[in-house]
């Protein structure tokens, strides 16, 4: 069965089924059983006769059961993919057979304050500061020449010298 004749057989047994919830109220110390709606933006109630208690709960569970898959089929219909919507989404594009290895670079990001800078490099050069982004290293790399990583040195902490 498709989604909107499934949809429209569902609003159709909707359509028969009683609207609201059971609640029960205390009444001259005794509980009873009444069902309750909105309608209009006011909340209305009826009694339940003791004949009728079990058909209406019966009916009332129904309803909501519907609703819940209805709730589904709007959901699955607003959705691009067709994927349930309790399902995380998640799409991608995977290259098979190329690495990517070789374009990766290792940058350091964690800002030092100038003093902190000048301090542990002998420096009080605000220019080099600038240039070096506020980090620790007193080296930049030429991200346009080919990068290639030993091993044995933390690239993080690289100076010309290495």
């Amino acid at each position: 069965m498709d989604a909107q004749t499934e949809r429209e057989r569902i609003t159709k047994e909707l359509s028969t089924l009683p609207a609201g919830t059971i609640v029960t109220k205390h009444i001259a110390g005794r509980e009873q059983p009444y069902l309750q709606w909105r309608e209009g933006g006011k909340v209305r109630s009826r009694y339940l006769k003791a004949t009728e208690r079990e058909s209406v709960a019966q009916q009332v569970a129904r309803r909501k059961e519907l609703a819940m898959r209805l709730k589904e089929l709007d959901a699955m219909q607003n959705n691009t993919n067709g994927h349930s919507p309790d399902l995380p989404q998640f799409e991608t594009t995977v290259r098979v057979g190329q690495a990517l290895v070789d374009r990766a670079v290792i940058i350091h990001t964690t800002h030092v304050p100038f003093r902190e800078h000048a301090r542990l490099l002998g420096t009080k050069d605000i220019d080099e500061y600038i240039e070096y982004g506020g980090t620790l290293r007193m080296g930049a790399n030429n991200l346009d020449e080919p990068y290639s990583y030993d091993g044995d040195a933390d690239p993080t902490f690289a100076t010309e010298e290495s």
